[in-house]
């Protein structure tokens, strides 16, 4: 159940929870993809080395939950030992389910403060992907709000352990939150950063998206690019890739690929940024 948290009182501890100045220079590098292990026949170290000759610098590494807990075993443990080995950041993607949306403080105390006490020595954050607009018939005025509401919880539980936490959220959510009377938007999350996913089968179509509600962020962002065909998303064709890298670079955001399994069956020169014209 929603913990009884109004959200005036949301908007009022804002300003506590977010910072006023961020320093987002430090993520504009990142170029990061989502790995699903399942795609994959085994856990091989080999993923990293090909990963890396793509320019693929920060893994979002999707963690299974099964009875109460998270699957996390050596195998995943020495993969990942081994990619931050080489330079890789590495973020553990979680609560990915639309019920954790309407959980209450000890329901996320548990399936993510669990997680974190056991593994923040680890990973480098965690990264949050509930999508609760998946769920048939789900109403936006009542699972936004309730959004914000398990952002500020998980955004307590995270200050706790000292790691932390990010949003990945559709980047219509923006709009569609300020219509229900969530005035800022996506800035109303209490996460530390905005993974937004803005599928486009076009660089333009994606920066027009993201153009429109940049200026209206208060944290700093990942521009995450559908590269996958399938999954009912337009994606974007591999040749346009190296101008999408170039282009949202410019903005000062970090980029994110899905996923893994497809962008290792590309020419690695789709990952590099074009060369300025003389």
């Amino acid at each position: 159940m929603l913990s009884a948290v109004s959200m005036t009182d949301i908007f009022a501890e804002l300003s506590m929870s977010n910072k006023d100045s961020q320093n987002c220079r430090k993520i504009s590098g990142e170029l990061g993809t989502w790995l699903y292990f399942s795609e994959f026949n085994k856990i091989d170290k080999k993923i990293i080395k090909a990963l890396k000759e793509k320019n693929i610098n920060t893994l979002y590494l999707s963690l299974k939950y099964k009875n109460g807990d998270y699957l996390f075993g050596n195998d995943i443990k020495d993969f990942v030992a081994s990619a931050k080995k080489q330079g890789f950041k590495i973020y553990a993607v979680i609560l990915q389910d639309p019920v954790f949306t309407f959980a209450d403080n000890t329901e996320l105390r548990h399936s993510f403060g669990g997680m974190v006490k056991d593994s923040r020595h680890i990973f480098d954050g965690y990264i949050v992907y509930v999508e609760p607009h998946t769920n048939n018939r789900a109403d936006p005025e009542m699972y936004l709000k309730s959004y914000v509401n398990m952002s500020k919880l998980i955004h307590k539980i995270a200050d706790h352990y000292n790691v932390q936490y990010f949003d990945t959220v559709p980047i219509w959510y923006h709009e569609e939150m300020k219509k229900i009377g969530i005035k800022s938007g996506l800035s109303s999350l209490f996460s530390d950063r905005l993974y937004l996913l803005d599928y486009e089968s076009s660089v333009d179509k994606i920066m027009n998206k993201f153009s429109a509600i940049k200026g209206e962020l208060n944290k700093c962002t990942i521009v995450n690019i559908k590269l996958t065909p399938g999954f009912g998303e337009p994606n974007l064709e591999p040749s346009e890739m190296s101008n999408a890298i170039s282009t949202i670079k410019k903005t000062g955001s970090g980029i994110g690929i899905f996923e893994a399994s497809y962008l290792l069956t590309l020419n690695s020169t789709s990952f590099k940024s074009p060369e300025p014209e003389k």
